[in-house]
């Protein structure tokens, strides 16, 4: 993702806007979605507590909230006192963000592209808004912007994301790690919407999408979730227990491309990239610098954030990859990006200058 980019140390001295280069190395890119990529229409839906305490359709009509407002208030369901206490959460709270079932009244239908569709059928940015930023210098020679202006629901990592997709390697080491139960191949639907609308300019691959509430996919995740035993359930369907099982997984694989580039497959094999030789950069533990592939994360989720970082911290000390480098993004604070790395032994530290990067125009780092 963002740490992919390298900050080019001359500042935009009339509108203040940093320009961006793309790395040529080895970079995995990874996203939550929602109100991290995109800001979707899609709602969660609250029911009140019954007698029994239990949350039910059968006590009243549902409260929809955004996916932004649950991330930042389930923390007061059920909580006395609070302003939700009298509401919960179903298996039918999340009724879109799964896809239908075959005896449903909405069979066929695809929820995830019907929302991608509707976020960026709103009023796109006005015409001073910068677009993803060049890839000119890519040996690939991509469109100069890899792709239009970003749509008025652009999330705080919408940049870092059609920048990764502006080259078909880039694109190929580019993953969408998300809470939602739809299939891969229903999600895989709405970025090929975006390529299509002229937002993005390649599409990474369906291997590549990670839905951690898709039954099938908690299934195959569920043996390296157990794996992670330091990292207790969460209480809100382990979402971020199985983020974390496949970002652990996907560090191992990561882990074992050569330094040198070359031929590369990922995936068990479905994906193939040719990989370019991976250059000097900061070390993880900022007192060196050497050759290290690097791999990033963001998410808008305060408690999932914390998960991946702590969580990732506590697998590498006992899982270490020394050829390695992992940034991560927390863009949840409205206006700023925190911005951390994992040393060697696992423990944060705040990224320096040089590794932290504007997701968009106007947004500090921290």
């Amino acid at each position: 993702m963002a740490a992919a980019m390298r900050r080019v140390c001359v500042r935009g001295r009339a509108r203040g806007e940093w320009h961006w280069r793309q790395r040529r190395d080895a970079t995995a890119f990874n996203f939550d979605w929602d109100d991290n990529v995109l800001h979707m229409p899609t709602k969660v839906l609250l029911f009140r507590r019954g007698p029994d305490g239990v949350p039910s359709e059968a006590a009243g009509p549902p409260l929809a909230v955004s996916t932004g407002e649950y991330a930042a208030r389930r923390g007061e369901l059920g909580r006395a006192g609070a302003a939700l206490a009298a509401f919960g959460v179903a298996d039918d709270s999340f009724r879109h963000f799964h896809d239908p079932a075959p005896a449903s009244p909405h069979a066929g239908r695809n929820f995830f592209l019907e929302d991608v569709n509707a976020a960026i059928d709103r009023a796109t940015e006005s015409a001073a808004a910068p677009p993803p930023p060049s890839l000119a210098d890519d040996a690939e020679g991509a469109s100069r912007d890899g792709g239009g202006h970003p749509p008025a629901a652009a999330g705080p990592s919408w940049h870092a994301f059609a920048y990764a997709c502006a080259t078909p390697r880039h694109a190929a080491l580019t993953s969408i790690v998300t809470a939602r139960h739809h299939a891969p191949a229903s999600i895989h639907a709405g970025l090929v919407a975006l390529q299509r609308r002229g937002l993005i300019a390649h599409v990474p691959p369906v291997a590549n999408v990670f839905p951690v509430g898709y039954d099938p996919l908690r299934a195959a995740f569920a043996a390296r979730r157990a794996e992670l035993s330091h990292v207790p359930p969460d209480g809100h369907g382990d979402v971020a227990g199985f983020k974390l099982a496949v970002m652990a997984a996907s560090l191992r694989a990561f882990a074992s491309l050569p330094l040198d580039g070359g031929p590369a497959a990922l995936g068990g094999g479905a994906v193939s990239v040719e990989l370019l030789p991976a250059r000097d950069v900061l070390s993880p533990d900022g007192d060196r610098t050497g050759r290290f592939h690097l791999w990033g994360y963001s998410d808008d989720d305060a408690g999932n954030y914390a998960t991946a970082r702590d969580g990732l911290g506590g697998w590498l000390r006992a899982h270490p990859l020394p050829t390695v480098k992992v940034v991560l993004f927390y863009t949840g604070r409205r206006g700023r990006t925190t911005v951390e790395v994992l040393r060697s032994d696992g423990s944060p530290r705040p990224a320096a200058p040089s590794e932290a990067v504007f997701h968009r125009r106007g947004r500090k780092t921290a």
